[in-house]
């Protein structure tokens, strides 16, 4: 392969030849690749195109070889045509990111920037916590704690999830209950 990029070849043909002449899987193939300097992003690409590789199994490939969220939650989304949930899911299981790592480029991201209300569906729905979008929505949205009371809500999280958080938290959840046990009279 090596050999090859000397002679001036491209990822493309690197990866057709390691693919189809020397019957080279996905995984061998990622880290020759990965050793003649290729970035991320450009393996990316042959993983799909070449090694015929799917989004699930291309994220797993790539966190062999890096940990840029960033990176590869572009690919994830340009090359594999994702969705944030898909790609905010990918990243959590395959990379193990954090709800920080991953809510920084689910708003960062062009096509999919979330607002803060979008952000926090997406968090709970794959798999993150009351207490990890609060701080989401705290550190990287600046929402106001009375807001984020709100938009818990709004995703399903109950009032016992949301006074658990305590501060002022605890007296919006229980504000809540209170709305709901009085048939909305005392809201």
């Amino acid at each position: 392969a090596a050999f090859l990029q000397g002679l001036g070849y491209g990822i493309t043909d690197i990866s057709n030849v390691l693919n189809s002449v020397y019957v080279t899987g996905a995984a061998i193939g990622t880290t020759i690749l990965n050793g003649l300097n290729y970035g991320v992003t450009e393996i990316g690409g042959v993983l799909k195109n070449v090694f015929n590789q799917t989004a699930d199994q291309a994220a797993q490939l790539m966190a062999t070889i890096s940990s840029d969220v960033a990176a590869i939650g572009g690919i994830l989304k340009d090359v594999f045509t994702q969705t944030a949930q898909q790609v905010g899911q990918l990243l959590k299981d395959k990379l193990s990111a954090t709800v920080d790592a991953i809510s920084q480029f689910l708003k960062s991201a062009a096509g999919f920037s979330l607002a803060a209300s979008g952000a926090a569906s997406l968090l709970k729905a794959i798999g993150f916590s009351a207490s990890d979008i609060k701080n989401e929505l705290t550190s990287l949205y600046n929402t106001a704690i009375n807001d984020i009371g709100n938009i818990l809500s709004s995703i399903g999280f109950s009032s016992g999830d949301i006074s658990a958080l305590g501060g002022a938290l605890a007296s919006f959840g229980q504000s809540v209950a209170d709305c709901f046990s009085s048939f909305f009279s005392d809201c």
